[in-house]
């Protein structure tokens, strides 16, 4: 092969190795890239719009948990409510143990109680769960484990997280 030859070679060889590596490393990084930035930018977008939504609602929001909190009794206790609802449920003697949960694991403005009930009938569970899931009270199952047999009729042992809105202002009781 002449000089130029090798010459024409090794320009076609830098061109090709351009090519591959244009269209196999760099358009591929560039459209990923700007895949990112238009979901990014469209994410903005729909917070903006969540945000403009809870400027407007949360007011109303606010006014309305106040006029519940103003209906629900003064000295309301999350314990007390709970232990209210065991007893009309008939399921008082399953209660193996109710706790607070610490001020650290739990939401600001928030009292919960972690409830331990063993060897529970669901129809009992599901009247339970009927009295203690109080809207008008401020009150709502935050988290329910229940574990069974799977078979039929078989008890059940159930671990429930139980949160109460507090009163502004006021000591966070359970």
């Amino acid at each position: 092969m002449t000089t130029r030859e090798r010459k024409a070679v090794a320009a076609a060889a830098i061109v090709v190795l351009a090519f591959v590596l244009l269209q196999f490393l760099l358009l591929p990084l560039w459209d990923e890239s700007q895949r990112l930035q238009n979901g990014i930018a469209s994410q903005k977008r729909q917070l903006a719009a969540m945000q403009e939504l809870q400027r407007h609602l949360a007011p109303g929001a606010q006014q309305k948990q106040a006029a519940q909190l103003g209906r629900r009794k003064k000295d309301f206790s999350l314990f007390a409510f709970l232990e209210e609802a065991a007893a009309a449920s008939r399921i008082k003697p399953h209660v193996q143990a109710m706790q607070p949960v610490e001020a650290a694991e739990t939401a600001a403005g928030l009292s919960t109680v972690e409830l331990q009930l063993k060897a529970v009938g669901l129809a009992q569970l599901g009247r339970f769960l009927d009295l203690v899931d109080a809207p008008d009270n401020l009150v709502a199952v935050e988290r329910m484990v229940i574990q069974g047999s799977g078979k039929q009729g078989e008890p059940l042992d159930v671990s429930l997280r139980v949160q109460a809105v507090a009163a502004p202002g006021g000591e966070k009781r359970p």
